[in-house]
C-alpha cells in the first residue's frame, strides 16, 4: 500500500508526505547449468523460485515558489533495505536450498532541484542528490557494487503545443571509490569473497512526451 499526503500552508509552499509499504514478490524460473560433464551432477539446476521483500519507503518533500518562474524542492527519503538479509533460491525439483546473506542496512537519500520557466515554451531543470548506499563492506561483490553516490542532472521542458510536451533528461552518477578487504566468505556453500577496489560511474539518459487531454 502507498499513502501520501500534500498540505499547501500558502501559495508559496507545498509540503508532501509519502509512505510506500514493504511488497512481497515470488520470482520463479529455470536454472542452466553450463560446466564440464563431471561437474554437472554437482551443480543443482532445474526449476526455481526466490522470494523477494522490497523495503519500505518514507519520504518527506518540500516545494518553494518564489515567483511564477522558479519552483525549488527538497527532498527526503528513508529506505528500509534492512528487509533484504538474504539471497534465497530453492531448486523446487530436488528441495536444495541456496541461501546467501546480505544484510543490507536501512539507507537514505537526499535531494535538492529546481525548474525556471524560460519562457511560454521552455523549462530549464536542474538538481543534484546524495544516496547513502545500504549495503556494508563484508557483502559487497561485483554483481553489485554499490557505494555512496553523488548525481548531478539537468532537464529540458518543451510545449510543442498546448496540449503536447516533451522533456529530455540527464543524469551523471559518480560512485565513491570502496577498497574492500574483509569480504564475507561463506564456508557452508563456499561461496568466496569479493575483495578488491570498486570504482564506477553511470550516465542515464531520459526523454519523455506528455499529452494533456482536457
Amino acid at each position: 500500500y502507498s499513502l501520501g499526503l500534500l498540505y499547501k500552508p500558502t501559495d508559496m509552499i507545498s509540503i508532501g508526505l509519502d509512505f510506500r509499504s514493504e511488497s512481497k514478490l515470488k520470482f520463479s524460473g529455470i536454472a542452466d547449468v553450463s560446466a564440464p560433464s563431471a561437474l554437472l551432477s554437482l551443480i543443482p539446476a532445474g526449476d526455481i523460485t526466490a522470494p523477494v521483500t522490497l523495503p519500505y519507503n518514507a519520504t518527506i518533500g518540500l516545494a518553494l515558489v518564489p515567483s511564477k518562474e522558479l519552483t525549488v524542492s527538497a527532498d527526503f527519503q528513508y529506505i528500509g533495505w534492512s528487509s533484504y538479509d538474504k539471497m534465497e533460491i530453492t531448486f523446487t525439483e530436488t528441495g536444495y536450498v541456496s541461501t546467501s546473506p546480505r544484510n543490507y542496512t536501512d539507507a537514505w537519500i537526499a535531494r535538492l532541484g529546481a525548474e525556471y520557466a524560460l519562457s511560454k515554451e521552455f523549462d530549464l531543470r536542474g538538481g543534484l542528490l546524495y544516496d547513502n548506499n545500504p549495503v556494508e563492506d563484508e557483502y559487497v561483490e561485483p554483481s553489485l557494487p554499490d557505494s555512496d553516490r553523488l548525481g548531478l542532472n539537468i532537464g529540458l521542458g518543451y510545449k510543442i503545443t498546448s496540449s503536447l510536451s516533451i522533456d529530455l533528461a540527464y543524469m551523471f552518477l559518480r560512485f565513491s571509490e570502496r577498497t574492500i578487504e574483509n569480504s564475507h566468505v561463506d564456508y557452508t556453500s563456499g561461496a568466496a569473497g569479493f575483495d578488491g577496489t570498486y570504482n564506477s560511474s553511470a550516465h542515464l539518459f531520459g526523454i519523455n512526451f506528455s499529452y494533456l487531454i482536457n
